[in-house]
């Protein structure tokens, strides 16, 4: 019913949105995806990729009414102790992240490593903590700043990664359900005496064409293609509440006697607008191209 590429990507697109940016192997989706089940990601994030996650979060705390002062200050000491991390260990954040699960994040204790290695030696400690020449917290606060507001940090992401596999959880469960009823859907119209036509949607196998990649022409002339987070974060919105949901629409013909005459298949989107009804993008054009070729046959039979 899903294509894993277009999940994948799905996935990937709805993390963005939190300022981490994931490879595609990070992510493993099961080869049936019905309701969200079994979508598991397991990433090895090195510190500074965390450093849109602090605009992020700062953004929150903006908006919470925090001053903004503090908060630009803030972000500056959390984005500096990101690269402390990663200038003193190779060692990645592991991340660990599973449908209806509680996300982990893994990382070693900074402020007790840098205490032990610097012991009371101040030269020590600048040395470790030196960033770009500049030192931005100092000895006397360290502990609190890791226990506290990098904790909070912290804290945040890992919401935001239970808050985000929930709400991809939640959409692929709304389709799953969306494109169960209306595979469902059929509709019956009399022609005239002799003749019906029947609607039906079936799978959308047109569908799995559809990655929702740009095609960017870079500067030195080369192509990339390039996911667009925009497009498929809004085809999953919308297809959740069963808005434009991908299909094949068939138009199948018949006589009296329910005898086949011919029958007519074309990708499309519909949307479930009330009662078991749908809209067909396009519906009038799809029908008089479905009737020419119905006369076609009539004319040749």
């Amino acid at each position: 019913m899903f294509d894993k590429q277009i999940v994948c990507n799905y996935i990937i697109a709805k993390y963005a949105c939190t300022g981490i940016e994931l490879d595609l192997s990070e992510v493993k989706v099961p080869d049936e995806i019905i309701n969200g089940k079994d979508i598991r990601i397991k990433s090895q994030i090195k510190p500074t990729r965390l450093v849109k996650a602090v605009d992020v979060y700062t953004g929150a705390l903006r908006k919470s009414g925090a001053p903004k002062h503090e908060v630009v200050l803030l972000g500056n000491k959390l984005k500096y102790i990101l690269k402390v991390y990663e200038s003193y260990t190779t060692d990645p954040f592991l991340v660990s992240i599973e449908s209806f699960h509680n996300s982990s994040i893994s990382l070693l204790n900074l402020a007790r490593i840098i205490f032990r290695l610097s012991k009371d030696n101040s030269h020590e400690y600048t040395r470790l903590m030196q960033v770009d020449g500049e030192v931005l917290i100092s000895r006397f606060v360290l502990d609190k700043f890791w226990h506290s507001d990098f904790s909070d940090f912290i804290d945040f992401i890992r919401d935001s990664f239970n808050n985000q596999m929930k709400e991809i959880a939640d959409a692929l469960w709304a389709i799953t359900y969306s494109l169960k009823k209306c595979y469902q859907y059929e509709y019956r119209r009399r022609i005239n005496a002799a003749f019906n036509l029947k609607v039906t949607f079936s799978a959308e196998d047109w569908f799995e064409n559809e990655r929702f990649m740009d095609l960017i022409t870079l500067t030195d002339g080369t192509n990339e293609l390039r996911r667009n987070d925009e497009r498929i974060l809004c085809f999953f919105e919308n297809a959740a509440k069963g808005k434009n949901l991908p299909v094949t629409v068939n138009i199948d013909f018949f006589d009296n006697s329910g005898n086949e005459i011919t029958s007519y298949s074309t990708a499309s989107y519909v949307t479930n607008v009330r009662r078991g009804r749908y809209q067909v993008v396009d519906y009038r054009d799809l029908v008089r191209e479905a009737l020419d070729d119905f006369r076609s046959e009539l004319r040749t039979a």
